[in-house]
């Protein structure tokens, strides 16, 4: 130890060399430590030289790895390019499994949509095959009439409107893919709705031996049996047939269930036969020709009438029946709220009159129900009669015109209780029996004068 202290003391004149000194400083350690202390100083001694070495920019770390795992979870984590770890400035603990959370709720969620929609697709594409080709529909034959110069649009249009597809859209991807269009005829043809599109335009595409089409007028106030008697005139179909087959027949509109099926009624659906123009063609299937009568009157019915119906606490036979007198006494729209409102009086006031006492209620029983039921029914006569029957008759004497139905559901506001017409078309009002007495004898006046006029 001397030694070392006299080298430090010599420092300013006379200076031992660096690698003379430490030769000696290693040798003097050698000889006072014990072997494990000379080998872990030869470890010293090695590093103190590595460290004479010139120092590198970049350092390591050595960490025991016992010591590592004994590190908090949140300080194992990769430190980004920033200094924050991967999870952002998120809290350790819960923080951090709220957010994992929230993620699988978000697949979980994603993926029911996927699901749902990938089914809903699965089934609108087994519904539209099944259309496409169709599977599982109807065998019966309807008639299509397809008008001169029609488009792929009409054309699927009415293919919808009538039964036989129920996709227009599909039908006209399915026609431009085929080529057909531009290429489709007119006239009436007779489909199937279990006929697939391939079909259904070959078929279209071929000229049709049935362009004749017949048109029929129907008339307000017609009754069935003079509809009938047209349709044979113009050979539609046979009187008798369409009688039969219009009566009895069902094709699922709703109003139909609110039909009186009271059987003294003779014709079931007297009143339901829309007045409009209609197109036919010679030979017509029959039940064709009363889908076409039911649909039209269907469609003629809006919900703004039933409301009203409901509004007035009417059914819609009642109102079809009110409105049938109403068709028949006033003949014009002039006078059918006023007329209306000499019926809805007597209806609302049944104690003082308990009859309609309508003429032309005798003319329908004279002149439709006699002339063609098998056998005599004086019960049926008597409930269509209004001079024996108590407020309105069974059902509809005529088929009436929408003016003739909404007269029935906006009556005209005012007082009278009788009404009488002459030969001119002038009606007559009045409140009391007295009143309407003196207005028949006037009436009768005018038709004397008529009557010799026309001699």
């Amino acid at each position: 130890m001397d030694g070392v202290d006299n080298e430090h003391k010599n420092d300013g004149t006379q200076r031992v060399p660096k690698d003379d000194r430490e030769r000696m400083v290693d040798e003097i350690l050698k000889e006072t430590q014990s072997p494990q202390q000379t080998a872990g100083q030869e470890q010293t001694h090695s590093a103190t030289q590595e460290e004479t070495q010139p120092k590198k920019e970049t350092f390591q770390l050595y960490i025991e790895d016992e010591e590592y795992h004994r590190l908090p979870d949140y300080e194992k984590k990769p430190v980004s390019k920033s200094g924050v770890t991967g999870e952002g400035n998120t809290a350790p603990g819960g923080k951090a499994k709220k957010k994992k959370k929230r993620h699988w709720i978000k697949v979980l969620v994603v993926s029911t949509i996927i699901v749902v929609a990938s089914l809903a697709l699965s089934i609108v594409c087994l519904i539209s095959v099944q259309d496409i080709l169709g599977i599982n529909k109807a065998d019966t034959e309807i008639d299509i009439n397809i008008p001169y110069q029609s488009s792929t649009a009409q054309i699927a249009d009415i293919l919808e409107e009538n039964g036989v597809i129920e996709y227009p859209w599909l039908f006209r991807v399915i026609s431009k893919m085929s080529g057909a269009d531009g290429q489709y005829q007119y006239g009436i043809y007779t489909l199937r709705p279990n006929m697939a599109y391939e079909e259904i335009i070959r078929n279209l595409k071929q000229i049709s031996d049935r362009r004749n089409d017949i048109r029929i007028q129907v008339t307000e106030g017609m009754t069935i049996n003079e509809v009938a008697k047209l349709l044979e005139e113009n050979k539609v179909c046979e009187a008798k047939s369409f009688i039969h087959s219009f009566n009895n027949a069902s094709f699922g509109y709703s109003f139909e269930e609110q039909i009186n099926e009271n059987p003294l009624k003779f014709y079931k659906m007297e009143g339901y036969l829309f007045p409009d123009t209609y197109f036919f063609f010679e030979d017509q299937n029959v039940e064709t020709v009363c889908e076409k009568f039911l649909k039209n009157f269907n469609d003629k019915i809006t919900p703004a009438l039933y409301q009203r119906m409901e509004d007035m606490n009417m059914t819609l036979e009642e109102t079809l029946t009110l409105a049938s007198l109403i068709q028949a006494e006033a003949g014009g729209t002039d006078q059918m709220k006023e007329v209306s409102g000499v019926f809805y009086n007597r209806l609302h006031n049944p104690e003082a009159f308990p009859k309609l006492e309508s003429d032309v209620t005798i003319q329908y029983v004279e002149e439709d129900i006699k002339p063609n039921i098998q056998l005599p029914n004086q019960d049926m006569y008597d409930v269509y009669n209004t001079y024996k029957c108590q407020g309105l008759p069974v059902g509809p004497i005529c088929n009436p015109g929408l003016e003739a139905i909404e007269a029935a559901l906006y009556p005209a506001d005012h007082t009278y209780y009788f009404f009488v017409t002459d030969l001119r078309g002038q009606f007559y009002y009045a409140q009391t029996l007295a009143e309407h007495n003196q207005n028949i004898q006037v009436a009768e006046q005018v038709n004397a004068q008529v009557q010799s006029e026309a001699e």
